[in-house]
């Protein structure tokens, strides 16, 4: 009989089959920028540049709110890669070190991109929907990116999306509650 896990496991490379089958040179080049969006020191220079924007513009909480969001997402992340051990696709076209288990670029794309996309509808009212829609599309390409370059099965990439979700709501509220101090966000 065949468990959840079986078929989750079938899946995933069922998945990484049909995006071997699609690659070539010029959709590679593409999904390797896409990617980079997720790289580590990628989000890190784009995360400082954003706190020393918010600290110039007296915007303490969100830098702490958005911090939490990446720490917290990168730390489960990084947590689950040593609990879980999940060898990466054999058929990958990029080199990575770390376990595949969760995706940590699946991760960030939703906590930090997430999280800058909230900044930005909460401060821009005006291109509302071109934020969202361009947001939506960043996150979903790098997650797309590390399936189209078989660095990840699409369980990781889900479950990464999964605890970027939970982080970049607990970033939000941190900055929710921040803004209508801490004692009112207890419940």
């Amino acid at each position: 009989m065949q468990t959840p896990l079986d078929t989750v496991i079938i899946l995933d490379k069922q998945v990484n089959a049909w995006f071997f089958g699609l690659r070539d040179i010029f959709a590679e080049k593409i999904f390797l920028s896409f990617t980079m969006l997720g790289e580590a020191l990628f989000v890190i220079i784009l995360s400082v540049i954003i706190s020393l924007l918010l600290w110039h513009w007296r915007k303490k909480w969100q830098i702490i709110s958005m911090w939490t969001a990446i720490v917290g997402s990168e730390v489960t992340t990084y947590i689950l890669k040593l609990i879980v051990d999940r060898v990466r696709p054999s058929d990958a076209l990029v080199l990575e070190h770390s376990a595949s288990f969760p995706s940590g670029h699946a991760t960030i794309a939703i906590a930090f991109y997430g999280f800058l996309a909230y900044l930005l509808l909460r401060e821009i009212k005006k291109y509302r929907a071109l934020t969202l829609v361009v947001s939506i599309i960043i996150i979903l390409a790098i997650g797309f990116s590390r399936l189209y370059l078989g660095v990840h099965y699409l369980s990781d990439v889900l479950v990464g999306y999964l605890i970027g979700v939970v982080w970049l709501v607990i970033g939000i509220k941190v900055d929710s509650c921040a803004g209508n101090r801490v004692h009112l966000c207890a419940g």
